[in-house]
């Protein structure tokens, strides 16, 4: 099959995730849901484009079996081409109505609703989404006077954190081109090397993925950071080249039908220090202990603290989250946005619940990130990707 020829999943699939969100509709008395992120736009019917810097939308209506596209006109060949939607299902606005001063797309996505028979209905929003910004829900409220509206918050992103067995396998992909654009990089990295030449090559160990399965673009850019710029989190390649008696670290995706699967590796150039030593062993115990405590019936905090247990041991303070649930990703972030390894998430843990593990460990002028991604399984937790956790030393 195609890349972008068809569907992804079955039909039977998309059955699955449109009836979990009806029900969840049901719950909150909600008559129709207006859904703007992309990521819960493709797991709903397998929409798959680059169109999320203009209002778009996908209408979840009581009653209806099948969901209502409205975007831009010029996306509707990528409807036909990523979904199983037919032209009933399809509204579509014009470039009259991008990026202008007067009127906006979300008057024809009210038109959608009012044509459904619920312009009095009580709309649900998802106003957690980056991709609705006040200007979208202040022209849909006053298109739709007579409607209530509601806050969805993030519901449909608590209901694809458990994967199915069709989207776990698309997840092994990913792994599998993450841990092949690791090991191209690790390869790579040495004193004197530009960090460009490095980002260039993951780039395209990304998108060219491993034995004949593509990659695709992934929501973050690799996260390649050497000396004092270690101690960023989320600053990507310079201008610079690796040194001797420096530290690095390299945090990255692979991308597969837009599941992602994050992974990141520590180098030192030359002897590494007892803090360098330390900080590695800190972050490898605690993606072991991680691994050890997730499990079905087990909480997101549950693993948290034991990780920052772990951390402590090693006389290292940390405070902040220790990983989240990922899958599907747009930009602005690789996470799912759904659940934290945090002391303060009481989540409980199910099975096919995946999560980058990061007891990423930042301090004042350097910084060590050794990461994976963990699938909960009805027994236990396992890694994603096998890359050996050591330390790596030039």
């Amino acid at each position: 099959m195609d890349f972008h020829s068809a569907p992804v999943f079955t039909d039977d699939e998309y059955a699955r995730r449109l009836s979990l969100a009806h029900r969840a509709m049901t719950d909150c008395d909600a008559d129709v849901l207006v859904v703007t992120d992309p990521c819960n736009m493709c797991w709903l019917c397998g929409y798959e484009a680059w169109s999320f810097y203009v209002p778009q939308a996908l209408l979840l209506v009581a009653g209806r079996a099948r969901p209502i596209w409205v975007g831009r006109a010029i996306d509707v060949e990528a409807v036909h081409q990523t979904t199983k939607l037919v032209e009933e299902d399809i509204r579509c606005y014009d470039d009259d109505l991008v990026q202008l001063a007067d009127g906006h797309p979300a008057s024809v996505v009210a038109e959608s609703i009012r044509a459904e028979g619920f312009c009095q209905g009580r709309i649900a929003l998802e106003l957690e989404s980056y991709y609705m910004p006040p200007r979208y829900r202040d022209h849909l409220e006053a298109s739709l006077p007579h409607a209530g509206f509601l806050d969805f918050g993030v519901t449909l992103n608590r209901l694809r954190a458990v994967k199915s067995l069709e989207e776990i396998e698309v997840l092994r992909q990913a792994a599998a081109i993450a841990q092949n654009a690791m090991r191209v990089a690790l390869e790579m990295m040495k004193p004197g090397i530009r960090e460009a030449d490095v980002a260039a090559a993951v780039l395209a160990a990304q998108v060219r993925g491993v034995d004949g399965t593509s990659g695709h673009l992934p929501s973050s850019p690799p996260y390649l950071l050497r000396g004092k710029r270690g101690a960023c989190a989320h600053l990507s390649w310079g201008d610079g080249v690796f040194g001797e008696g420096e530290s690095a670290y390299l945090e990255l995706l692979g991308c597969r039908h837009r599941y992602q699967v994050t992974l990141s590796r520590a180098l030192h150039f030359g002897t590494p220090p007892r803090r360098v030593v330390n900080a590695a062993r800190a972050s490898i115990a605690a993606i072991e202990v991680a691994l050890a405590t997730a499990r079905p019936g087990a909480t997101c905090a549950d693993v948290a603290n034991a990780m920052l247990g772990i951390i402590r041991k090693h006389g290292i303070e940390k405070s902040t989250r220790c990983g989240y649930g990922t899958g599907i990703a747009y930009p602005p972030t690789s996470g799912e946005r759904s659940y934290s390894l945090h002391p303060g998430d009481r989540s409980p843990l199910a099975a096919g619940m995946t999560f980058h593990i990061h007891p990423n460990l930042a301090f004042e002028d350097w910084g060590l990130y050794i990461t994976d991604t963990m699938l909960i399984t009805e027994t236990g937790a396992e890694p994603l990707t096998h890359l050996p956790r050591h330390l790596v030393i030039r």
